[in-house]
């Protein structure tokens, strides 16, 4: 992955991908002090090997792996305590709270995506960040716009 910067004009990596992974769906935080990203190992064909989702500092010198799991996309919410993702391989979406690495699971088997490249949920929150939004693409019933309220999960509202 590789930033770029408009005051210097220049071109630098920021993080240094190894053998097998598959860095995707990047995005800055809210506050702009840190990038979030995926870092894909199954759809690389080591599915031995969890994906995980990360957060590198602004400037790339410090990195650390928040989370643990089946991911595909995911999108911080404005706090960056937490993070949504989806599971392109088995249409699931889960909430990832980013101090523990634990994953609650939101909504499972949508049976979304038939195949690599197919329709995905592509889940992210609304600005306040109390709810998720997501895409549910079915054949013969176009795509449809789901929201998931977080203050009926436990452990997002004692978190609060």
């Amino acid at each position: 992955m590789w930033m770029f910067s408009l005051r210097e004009g220049i071109d630098r990596p920021y993080f240094v991908e190894q053998l097998d992974d598959w860095v995707t769906h990047k995005c800055w935080t809210r506050s702009g002090d840190q990038v979030m990203f995926c870092k894909l190992k199954a759809l690389t064909g080591r599915s031995d090997k969890p994906d995980e989702i990360w957060y590198g500092s602004r400037d790339g010198q410090a990195f650390r792996c928040v989370g643990k799991g089946d991911y595909h996309h995911g999108a911080p919410d404005v706090t960056e305590r937490w993070v949504v993702a989806d599971d392109a391989r088995t249409g699931t979406v889960t909430l990832l709270a980013t101090a523990t690495g634990k994953n609650h699971p939101l909504l499972s088997d949508l049976n979304i995506r038939e195949h690599i490249g197919a329709e995905h949920a592509d889940p992210s929150f609304n600005r306040k960040g109390d709810m998720v939004l997501l895409t549910i693409a079915r054949e013969g019933e176009g795509v449809q716009v789901g929201a998931i309220d977080l203050h009926q999960l436990p452990a997002w509202s004692a978190a609060g």
